[in-house]
């Protein structure tokens, strides 16, 4: 058994000895190096960049497109409060749209009622 105990220790020493050197040796420098901290940062510096100008046209046709709309109301001598009620009879094509245009109807019978 003594020697099975001496070779456990003998291991043991040794594995201490390893430990021992790496904690001597210099360690890398934790995180991510500078220069390409300053790297990545400039390339989202870029792509904020073209995504800003890439919404800034995205809000500059919307804006055209609106002003045309509006034009085209204009023209057609349609107000912005008649509009959503064209619109809207142009979705449902059965639907009145006042109760000025809808025929009168009869009354009800007490029968009917």
């Amino acid at each position: 058994m003594s020697d099975a105990v001496s070779e456990a220790a003998a291991r043991l020493e040794r594995a201490v000895g390893r430990l021992a050197e790496l904690a001597a040796r210099p360690r890398p420098a934790e995180g991510i190096p500078p220069a390409r901290v300053a790297e990545l940062a400039g390339r989202l510096d870029g792509t904020l960049s073209r995504l800003r100008t890439a919404l800034a046209d995205l809000d500059a046709a919307e804006a055209a497109e609106d002003a045309a709309l509006q034009a085209a109301e204009a023209e057609a001598g349609l107000t912005a409060e008649a509009a959503p009620a064209e619109l809207a009879q142009a979705d449902e094509p059965d639907a009145v749209a006042s109760p000025a245009e809808a025929p009168a109807a009869a009354p009800l019978s007490d029968q009917e009622r």
